[in-house]
């Protein structure tokens, strides 16, 4: 029988003991109790949790028993779901999830309510669930390389949002919400087509920076971009291009909207 150590740690609960027993049943090797690649106990309790790049396929039920939980990585793995107990992580306050295959979270996504980090980029999320707009502490968020193709109506509620990078993805219309996100400060819009961007686009009044791709450019309003330029926005837009001859390769090529000269 495989061994595992968990049972050794007498000052977490049960509960949380059976969870990390279960999550070791699914990666099929010991989790160790370290800071790098591993859990973090304090005060009596997991605190800090990574397990990344171990083929983690699913998350079981029970890992709504981390209740102390403030940080979670799970990148690199397979996962394609979320389980509703996902919810009961109340006290999470980063959360990694890039490079999954997860298609949809789970409803009880919303309850992350202190959530201030959130990374989601590189999966195959085609929709955000309602309760999306609950999560009212986040300050930073990346969508990037999803197949979004609109954000929930909710969407406005994250008025704490500073960084935003929806990169690569399909959206078509920014909701009317949009303009609620008084203070964004960055904001990545290399999406795979532009965004019908609202007059009310102008209302962010924060924002220092955005980014657009090369075929975004002449589709841009000009008027909203000279009012982003005149409240301190810096606006570039990133091309591809074959650098060095014969022997070269393409290369990713940032610029400025405005003087069209290289960054």
């Amino acid at each position: 029988m495989r061994k595992t150590n968990v049972g050794s740690l007498s000052s977490i609960t049960n509960e949380e003991k059976i969870t990390l027993k279960d999550l070791e049943e699914e990666i099929g090797q010991q989790i160790p109790e370290k800071e790098v690649s591993g859990f973090t106990i304090k005060d009596g309790h997991v605190t800090k949790l990574r397990i990344d790049h171990k083929g983690l396929k699913s998350v079981p039920k029970s890992i709504g028993n981390l209740k102390w939980l403030e940080e979670l990585d799970l990148t690199r793995n397979e996962l394609t779901s979320l389980p509703d107990s996902f919810g009961s992580l109340i006290n999470l306050k980063i959360l990694d999830l890039g490079m999954n295959n997860l298609k949809t979270l789970p409803d009880s996504f919303g309850r992350l309510m202190n959530l201030k980090e959130l990374f989601l980029a590189s999966n195959n999320l085609e929709t955000l669930p309602k309760s999306f707009g609950s999560l009212i502490n986040l300050k930073e968020l990346d969508l990037a390389q999803n197949n979004l193709e609109k954000l929930p109506d909710s969407f406005g509620m994250l008025t704490k949002l500073e960084e935003l990078d929806l990169w690569g993805n399909y959206i078509e219309d920014l909701p009317v919400s949009f303009c609620n996100l008084v203070n964004l400060n960055s904001l990545i819009l290399r999406s795979i087509e532009l965004p019908t961007i609202p007059k009310s686009f102008g209302n962010l009044t924060n924002l220092n920076y955005l980014l657009l791709k090369e075929d975004q450019v002449k589709k841009f309003p000009r008027e909203i971009a000279n009012q982003l330029k005149a409240q301190g926005c810096q606006i570039h837009y990133e091309a591809r291009e074959w650098i060095g001859g014969p022997g070269g390769d393409w290369e990713t090529i940032t610029y400025d909207y405005f003087t069209k000269e290289k960054i």
